[in-house]
């Protein structure tokens, strides 16, 4: 089934505060040649027609990257006015797990993974000025007797030992103050760490964000290490899902999120890399 690919035109403007009210709201904003709701409906048909024909099989999918954003919403209920929620880097790799191929409603395994690209997170494709939180689940307490949680805190310093840390932020769960301690050693330049006690500090933060705009000319990273049901609700929050169902949050894999300097919305850059590729 070909797709028109229309899904990520520019407004027919060259006023960057209304290019950035276009893309916030892109359903609402006359000035937006953006057919998001002809080009959902259909990415809806094509999973209607495409899943009963391959039940139990993988199936890749080669497209521009505004219809993969388009269907990887529909497949989870994601409503157009979150399209851009959602990045989608060119090769980058998302996937889908429907359980039930009888229906189109499915949980996100991954989003936008560029590590076969050679990259350890993905490009900023908002701006490089803004605040990116990189977010780690964590169920399993680490101790000496806990193989799986200490492989994977293993794991996750390897990984991040070459990207610039600005903070460390994390609460009294799990151990995470030892799986914190443990990245910061990685670091030769020591970011700061502070814990927090409140076990919704992640869904504070978010919001308190939203509200305002980000008011400097930099980029600031920050490692969020907090328990995966706290950062699926987050994300749930973000991309406007009713439950945390459509999402498959693994603990020791990094998701990304990203807040603009030009926008209050945050963007999903990824979900669950696990620095594997």
């Amino acid at each position: 089934m070909e797709i028109p690919l229309f899904s990520d035109q520019l407004p027919v403007t060259s006023d960057k505060s209304e290019v950035r009210q276009s893309r916030q709201s892109p359903i609402q904003n006359p000035h937006y040649c953006f057919p998001a709701l002809d080009l959902y409906d259909r990415v809806q048909q094509f999973w209607q027609e495409i899943l009963p024909l391959h039940q139990g099989k993988t199936v890749l999918v080669v497209s521009h990257g505004g219809t993969i954003r388009a269907l990887i919403s529909t497949a989870t209920q994601i409503k157009a006015h979150h399209y851009h929620a959602i990045q989608q880097s060119n090769s980058g790799i998302s996937i889908l797990d429907f359980e039930n191929t009888a229906s189109s409603n499915a949980k996100i395994t991954a989003i936008n993974l560029t590590q076969h690209l050679g990259e350890v997170l993905p490009k900023l494709k908002n701006g490089k000025h803004g605040l990116r939180l990189l977010l780690l689940p964590v169920n399993l307490p680490v101790n000496s007797h806990n193989t799986q949680a200490n492989d994977y805190t293993d794991k996750i310093t390897q990984f991040l030992k070459n990207v610039d840390l600005n903070f460390c932020l994390s609460n009294h769960i799990h151990d995470a103050e030892s799986i914190v301690e443990s990245i910061i050693e990685s670091h030769s330049n020591t970011p700061v760490h502070l814990q927090v006690s409140r076990q919704d500090f992640l869904d504070t933060w978010h919001q308190q964000i939203s509200k305002r705009s980000l008011d400097y000319n930099a980029l600031s990273t920050g490692l969020i290490v907090a328990d995966t049901n706290t950062i699926s609700h987050t994300l749930s929050q973000i991309l406007g899902l009713k439950s945390t169902t459509s999402l498959n949050i693994n603990p020791g894999e990094i998701t990304v999120l990203f807040y603009p300097t030009s926008q209050n919305k945050p963007v999903l850059q990824a979900m669950n890399i696990n620095g594997s590729f």
